[in-house]
């Protein structure tokens, strides 16, 4: 599903790299999570395993397409496969949860198959109370879930979610993890970005810790093969 060879990235406040030359691998269908401290560069992964910026040094590919060589219309198309949630996630403040929810069945052209889609979400996530309320009456936790939420609708075939569970409170957080295996275990590849892991990994899992601008893998599943990963190639 991704494979990045030499992957350098600028660090954006100060001089030096904020990644330097790394690779790594992630199967189809596999859990993987980007661990480290603040600033050392799972953003930038993120936002570009989730397309939105391509990498000016290395080479990324997503779904057997390579970002560098792929036009406008088929980097739109590839998009679409894909769900994600920032930090912070972007919300229509004065729609409903719903709504909000429905966008991207917009931007897909699914709307007839939305509905149901949507209720499912909203039902696995116990959403119902919040369904109908504008974005913004949430709270900080409620909002991150509704973009959580937001990022798995639609069947995307990968689901990227930056920050991790880091900012729900306990309850939103058992429920999120719950709903996301359970789009793992049918056969979705989830991304994870955070400061800890979320646990122990069940099925193809891998933990990636970033650390002074390199990649290694610290933690894998019995189950997982041994992917080549942070390894610099000639």
């Amino acid at each position: 599903m991704i494979s990045c060879f030499h992957l350098k990235v600028q660090h954006p406040r100060q001089e030096g790299m904020l990644l330097d030359d790394v690779s790594f691998e992630i199967e189809t269908g596999g859990w993987a999570e980007f661990t480290g401290e603040s600033g050392c560069g799972k953003s930038a992964i993120f936002s570009m395993l989730s397309l939105r910026t391509i990498p000016k040094e290395g080479t990324l590919i997503v779904a057997g397409r390579n970002l560098s060589r792929l036009p406008q219309r088929k980097l739109e198309r590839l998009r679409a496969k894909i769900g994600s949630c920032a930090q912070t996630p972007r919300l229509l403040e004065d729609r409903t949860v719903v709504e909000n929810l429905l966008l991207p069945f917009v931007a897909r052209n699914q709307l007839k198959k939305a509905p149901r889609h949507v209720d499912e979400v909203i039902e696995q996530l116990e959403l119902g109370a919040l369904r109908d309320l504008p974005v913004r009456m949430l709270s900080e936790s409620e909002r991150r879930v509704v973009g959580i939420a937001r990022a798995c609708v639609g069947d995307p075939a990968m689901i990227l979610i930056d920050g991790g569970f880091e900012y729900l409170d306990l309850v939103w957080k058992k429920r999120v993890r719950a709903h996301l295996r359970r789009l793992h275990r049918e056969g979705r590849t989830v991304v994870l970005f955070g400061r800890e892991s979320v646990g122990p990994m069940t099925g193809r899992g891998v933990e990636f810790r970033i650390t002074q601008s390199s990649i290694e893998p610290v933690e894998r599943s019995v189950h997982a093969p041994s992917p080549e990963i942070g390894r610099r190639r000639p």
